[in-house]
């Protein structure tokens, strides 16, 4: 969309961004707590790769920490309407026994939805 600047100069997307290409789109939204800005960002892409710092019982903590939970970002991707959902920056309290219920979180919200791991290769 054309952009409005104070001055009143237009600024047309023409202007910043390349030509349209065909293939996948990655999107990624790190050390942030969900907003608009993200769903718009990750509209159908075919995935997000979203920080989920804390599990939903921290969202008090992740909102004063500008971070997001598994199940915001779960949200986010339901929004946006992303294809599959990877969640990584996940905080060092959490034991990898944890994870089946951090997943669980998130799953109940958007299906598609896998942890991300060290090394991790993932197909898009």
């Amino acid at each position: 969309e054309t952009v409005v600047l104070p001055n009143g100069k237009e600024i047309k997307p023409t202007q910043v961004l390349g030509l349209e290409r065909p293939g996948q789109t990655v999107a990624i939204c790190l050390d942030s707590r969900p907003c608009q800005n993200s769903v718009r960002l990750a509209r159908n892409a075919d995935l997000l790769i979203h920080e989920a710092t804390f599990d939903d019982s921290r969202k008090e903590r992740a909102d004063e920490t500008c971070h997001s939970t598994g199940a915001q970002a779960a949200q986010i991707a339901k929004e946006a309407k992303t294809k599959k959902l990877l969640l990584t920056h996940i905080s060092a309290r959490y034991e990898k026994n944890d994870a089946e219920e951090f997943l669980a979180q998130a799953t109940r919200i958007f299906p598609n939805t896998i942890l991300g791991q060290d090394l991790m290769r993932i197909e898009v």
